[in-house]
């Protein structure tokens, strides 16, 4: 009985893959497409320099493009599974500085136990955790890092 269960989860080796595939392509193309969007559409551009300006952010004409590119190339990076790992770390950090200057102001109460719920709920919080994962698992099995030297994680 133990042998056909241990049998039966090591045939689900490709399922792991392709749920590594999946998070990354979804994460990877939702940074891209963000970032991009902040580089070519000017409401977009002008709603993140307001925040970085209402989040006193120095040097605001410098980094919000910083933020749109880093996030454009690094989501096309992850998305490709190509230098997965140094993207990943990218992403984390302004994922990071966006929870710290600005997310967690969207909390708005003050109970501890409804604080940390409402905190965990923020998307950013979620991509953060997600983006620690890749970073720690690697790209999978199907990412161009694999293709050309065999890291999967």
């Amino acid at each position: 009985m133990l042998e056909s269960a241990t049998a039966y989860l090591d045939g689900l080796e490709w399922l792991e893959s392709f749920a590594v595939l999946l998070v990354r392509v979804a994460v990877g193309a939702m940074f891209a497409l963000s970032g991009w969007h902040k580089l070519v559409v000017p409401e977009r551009r002008r709603l993140l320099k307001q925040t970085l300006k209402h989040d006193n952010i120095p040097c605001v004409q410098l980094n919000a493009p910083m933020i749109a590119a880093t996030e454009l190339i690094a989501g096309v990076l992850l998305l490709l599974g190509f230098l997965a790992t140094l993207a990943a770390t990218g992403l984390a950090v302004v994922t990071l500085g966006a929870i710290s200057f600005d997310a967690w102001r969207k909390v708005g109460v003050k109970q501890p136990i409804t604080w940390i719920e409402n905190f965990l709920y923020l998307p950013e919080v979620l991509y953060l955790v997600i983006l620690i994962w890749m970073i720690a698992a690697g790209p999978g099995a199907f990412s161009v890092d694999h293709l050309w030297t065999g890291f999967q994680g």
